[in-house]
């Protein structure tokens, strides 16, 4: 079968399904390879064959974005015994991984240092450790992942000193995403060029577009395209790297009214405030809601009320009603409801100066969608997302068995070289920064109180809007900074905590399972139709046919 349509009807649902979420995240492309080769051998000849190829090429792909895991290494290695996939490069490297890794037997310690977030005492207990055994990569591979989420330069530069004998592809793929990480893009292409995995040779390609090279970023996509078709999110961002959709600015016709609540956030309002003031909103009111702050939050109201000169309106309670109640309060004030749209930020946010046109850019291209948000990352450390385009998927491990859905995390086991820049429709948004259509926030019935006081009442809201028939846009060309507390300060309290395991069970529980299954395989067809019409584009264009 040469059609990739006729291949792709061949995959199990939930293959099919995971590829449309994204192909990016170590441990995404590991379930989905589990469960291609596991499904193989039901399989007839034809159909056989190309399970078995995918799923050794998307575990393949899974080890390259980890080349020093040496426990999957040697899968492969085993599995490539059975089903013969990896090529001879390949397979050097991962025998040399595979020889040279090994879990220490108590790692008990370790682990606790981990899950206290104590950053600089893991730090200093991973050196120690490489000191000791600088020959076991399991050790290199814990502290390039820790220096990588740090952006830890020192410590990064002390891994690229290592003697990496035998796996220099593999130090040439860290040093090129290092220098991608810092804006060292010339020297990230060099690097990238001597490099191993498809990564590397996807983000030189980029590069290559960028400094105007554009037949050799065309062939570089095209090969990679064609060897593997599945990867849904590459083809997603040359679609829009080669339409220019990230540079697009579109106002928004009528007027937005712009909405905060807060609640002892002093410091972080303000700071929010002279962000959202220096960009590029025009005439448009600013709404704030004091949610019973306790706090400073009162005289920094007062100040940006005389700093704004009339733009902000204020709202001031005497007690903290909880997020969803905030929402619809502000959303039912007179003067917001005459306005056209409907924007929420969060208190702790910092916003790029065309934020509200680059949303408008969503809105011009997803015109009928339900509404609009984007990329968040962390203030701190901007590489880190903390949420992309979110999609309901279905429990993949005995933990999550209770669950009838789960959301999709692959933001959260990379980080960010632009591979979730672009525009698509999702299942959600992420609450911190989202736009509504004024008539269609009224018609929704408002967010669900029973999601009081904060999390999950607006992945509620746009789950309720899915059940309508509308999805979600996701502008990832509009990045937003988060105060997401980091490090030790990100604890939650334990009554936080609860609240957060109950208000999840409360969504879980909302609808039946079938209604979610419902919901999954409505958004899977949304997913497939913007899909399918921007591979047929991007692979006519590579091809140098009308696109």
């Amino acid at each position: 079968m040469n059609s990739f349509t006729e291949t792709w009807a061949l995959l199990s649902e939930t293959v099919r399904r995971g590829l449309l979420v994204g192909s990016e995240g170590k441990l995404h492309l590991m379930h989905l390879a589990q469960e291609l080769l596991a499904g193989a051998q039901n399989q007839a000849t034809a159909a056989r064959k190309i399970h078995l190829d995918l799923g050794m090429d998307l575990l393949q792909a899974a080890w390259s974005k980890d080349p020093l895991d040496g426990q999957l290494a040697g899968q492969l290695l085993a599995l490539d015994g059975k089903w013969p996939c990896l090529d001879s490069r390949a397979k050097a490297l991962a025998r040399e991984v595979a020889a040279r890794w090994q879990r220490p037997e108590d790692l008990r310690y370790y682990r606790r240092l981990a899950e206290s977030r104590d950053s600089e005492k893991l730090r200093r207990f991973l050196l120690t450790q490489l000191s000791k055994e600088g020959g076991n990569l399991y050790w290199w591979q814990q502290v390039v992942s820790l220096g990588m989420f740090e952006q830890d330069q020192e410590l990064l530069g002390t891994m690229l000193r290592q003697d990496w004998s035998g796996l220099e592809p593999f130090r040439k793929s860290l040093a090129g995403d290092v220098a991608w990480l810092v804006g060292q893009h010339e020297a990230a292409c060099g690097a990238y060029a001597k490099a191993f995995g498809r990564d590397a040779e996807l983000r030189r390609a980029e590069r290559l577009f960028a400094e105007g090279r554009e037949g050799e970023a065309r062939a570089l996509w095209l090969s990679a395209f064609q060897a593997a078709p599945w990867l849904t999110s590459e083809i997603l961002r040359v679609f829009d790297l080669a339409q220019g959709t990230g540079m697009r600015r579109d106002a928004l016709p009528g007027r937005v009214a712009i909405a905060l609540y807060s609640y002892n956030k002093a410091e972080e309002l303000d700071a929010t405030l002279n962000s959202l003031f220096a960009s590029d909103i025009g005439d448009n009111p600013v709404w704030v809601l004091d949610n019973g702050s306790s706090d400073g939050t009162a005289a920094v109201l007062d100040a940006w009320e005389e700093k704004a000169g009339g733009r902000l309106r204020r709202i001031d309670l005497h007690v903290n009603i909880g997020a969803p109640a905030a929402r619809n309060w502000l959303m039912s004030v007179p003067e917001i409801r005459e306005c056209d749209w409907m924007a929420y930020l969060d208190d702790d946010v910092e916003l790029p100066a065309d934020w509200l046109q680059t949303l408008g850019a969503a809105v011009a291209a997803y015109p009928e969608a339900g509404v609009w948000g984007c990329k968040v990352v962390d203030h701190a450390q901007d590489r880190v997302m903390q949420s992309t385009d979110l999609h309901l998927v279905p429990p993949v491990s005995e933990e999550e068995a209770q669950r009838r859905f789960k959301v999709s995390d692959l933001q959260h086991q990379t980080l960010d070289f632009g591979q979730f820049d672009y525009l698509r429709p999702c299942a959600s948004v992420t609450g911190c920064c989202h736009l509504f259509r004024m008539d269609r926030l009224q018609g929704s019935g408002g967010f669900d109180l029973r999601f009081s006081p904060t999390q999950f009442d607006d992945l509620e809201h746009d789950i309720r809007l899915n059940r309508a028939g509308q999805y979600a846009v996701y502008q990832g060309f509009l990045g937003i900074r988060h105060k997401k507390r980091t490090g030790k300060s990100s604890r939650t309290s334990t009554s936080e905590f609860g609240n957060s395991l109950g208000n999840m069970h409360k969504l879980q529980m909302k609808y039946s399972a079938q209604e979610y299954e419902g919901i999954m395989a409505w958004e899977s067809g949304v997913l497939l139709r913007d899909f399918m019409r921007k591979r047929d584009w991007v692979m006519r264009w590579l091809a140098g046919g009308e696109a």
